[in-house]
């Protein structure tokens, strides 16, 4: 498991579906935020409107990654 998903505490309760789909949420996360070092490595090579669109999209996709995680991992959370 993940550092990130330990440091969550993502209880093992949860049914092994929802469970492998947490993970896979914090796996797509941690590939998101390897793109922003990609692109922090080579911010001098792009153009504006590409730095622009690529940190808009991963913006959009790590937004929509945590409120899924958050709707998942909290009402687990709380049952326990």
């Amino acid at each position: 498991m993940s550092a990130l998903a330990r440091f969550l505490d993502i209880p093992r309760a949860a049914p092994p579906h929802d469970l492998e789909h947490t993970l896979a949420l914090l796996d797509d996360m941690r590939r998101q935020i390897d793109a922003l070092g990609d692109i922090s490595r080579n911010y001098g090579q792009l153009n504006h409107k590409l730095k622009q669109r690529k940190l808009q999209d991963i913006h959009l996709k790590l937004r929509d990654m945590r409120d899924d995680l958050a709707q998942r991992v909290v009402p687990s959370i709380k049952e326990t």
